[in-house]
C-alpha cells in the first residue's frame, strides 16, 4: 500500500465527501417514502413503541417490556416489507461501491479494495500520470502452443499470487510479441485485490520522473513515497523514452533500487537486448533490472497486434 499521509488523508477526504452525499440522499428519499400513509404510520408507530420500550426498561417494568419489544419486531418487520414494495430507482440508495456502502472500510475495519482504487488514483493524479486502460488475462493472444500456454499460465498464477515479495519480472523481446499485454494483465489483476499497482509507458515515467525532479521539497516526498512504496510498478517499452540530462537516468536509477531495497517489485517490458540496456542506462542499473530477484522471461514469434 502506498504509504504517504498526504495522500491517505485526501482518500479520507473523498470517503467523507462520498457519505454526506449518502446522508443527504437517504435523508431526501426518507421524506419521499413518509409521503406514503402506510409507510408514514409505521414509521411514527415504530419510533413511539422504541421510546416506550426505553422507558418500560429504564423503570423496570418488566410487565411491559416483551410486549413493547414483540410489538417493535413486528412493526420492523412490516416496515421492511412495505419498502420493499415502495422502493424504486429514484428512491434506492445507490452507491459506487455496493460492498462497502462508499464507507472506504469493510465492517471488520479493513480497508475495502475500492479504498485502495481511490489512493491509486490520488496518486496518479499527483505525479501527473494518466489511468490506463488494462489487458485482461481473458483476451489471453498467446495459448497456441505448449510453450506459450506455460508462459501464459506462469504469469496468470503470478498475477493470482502476488505478494510484495513476489519477483520481479523483465520481458524482453520483439515489438508485438505479447510483453505489454502480459505486463498489462498482470497489473489489473493485482489492482483488483488490496494493493496499487500503477501502470507507465516508459515516455510517461520519464515525465514523471522530470515532475519530481521540478517539485518542492514537499512535493518529492510524496512523490518519493508513491514510486517507492506502491505494491507494483510496470514501466512498459523501457528504452522508448528520451534521455534527459540529469533526470532519467539518475532518478530512473535510484527509483528501482530504493525498490529493491524495500522488497518492492516492478515489471519491465523492453525491445532492447540486454546489451543495449547495459550501454543505454550503464551496468549499474542493468545490474539492478536483471538482479538476482528478477525473473527474465523473453518474448519470441511474430507480431500479434
Amino acid at each position: 500500500m502506498i504509504n504517504n499521509k498526504h495522500l491517505y488523508n485526501q482518500a479520507l477526504a473523498v470517503y467523507e465527501s462520498k457519505q454526506a452525499k449518502a446522508n443527504e440522499r437517504e435523508f431526501i428519499n426518507e421524506r419521499k417514502l413518509l409521503q406514503n400513509e402506510e409507510y408514514s404510520f409505521i414509521t411514527y408507530e415504530l419510533k413511539a413503541t422504541i421510546i416506550d420500550l426505553e422507558k418500560a426498561l429504564y423503570f423496570g417494568k418488566a410487565d411491559q417490556i416483551d410486549e413493547l419489544a414483540q410489538k417493535k419486531q413486528s412493526l420492523e418487520k412490516q416496515k421492511r416489507e412495505l419498502l420493499e414494495k415502495l422502493t424504486k430507482k429514484s428512491t434506492r440508495q445507490e452507491f459506487e461501491c455496493e460492498i462497502c456502502s462508499d464507507k472506504g472500510n469493510l465492517a471488520d475495519g479493513s480497508l475495502c479494495s475500492c479504498f485502495y482504487q481511490t489512493l491509486t488514483s490520488l496518486a496518479l493524479d499527483f505525479i501527473g500520470a494518466k489511468k490506463h486502460n488494462l489487458s485482461d488475462f481473458s483476451q489471453n493472444l498467446l495459448k497456441s502452443t505448449d510453450r506459450e500456454y506455460k508462459k501464459f499460465e506462469k504469469l496468470q498464477n503470478y498475477a493470482k499470487n502476488f505478494s510484495t515479495s513476489s519477483k520481479n519480472l523483465l520481458f524482453v523481446g520483439e515489438a508485438g510479441t505479447g510483453k505489454t499485454f502480459f505486463a498489462s494483465a498482470i497489473l489489473n489483476e493485482v489492482s483488483k485485490k488490496n494493493f496499487n499497482a500503477l501502470y507507465f509507458t516508459a515516455c510517461e515515467f520519464g515525465q514523471v520522473l522530470l515532475n519530481y525532479h521540478l517539485a518542492n521539497e514537499y512535493e518529492k516526498s510524496v512523490f518519493y513515497d508513491i514510486l517507492t512504496t506502491a505494491d507494483l510498478i510496470v514501466i512498459d517499452d523501457l528504452g522508448t523514452e528520451p534521455i534527459l540530462k540529469n533526470v532519467t537516468l539518475e532518478y530512473l536509477l535510484f527509483i528501482i533500487s530504493e525498490r529493491i531495497s524495500q522488497n518492492k517489485p516492478f515489471i519491465i517490458t523492453t525491445n532492447l537486448s540486454p546489451e543495449k540496456l547495459s550501454t543505454r542506462y550503464g551496468q549499474r542499473m542493468f545490474s539492478r533490472i536483471n538482479g538476482k530477484n528478477t525473473v527474465k522471461l523473453e518474448f519470441i514469434g511474430k507480431d500479434l497486434r
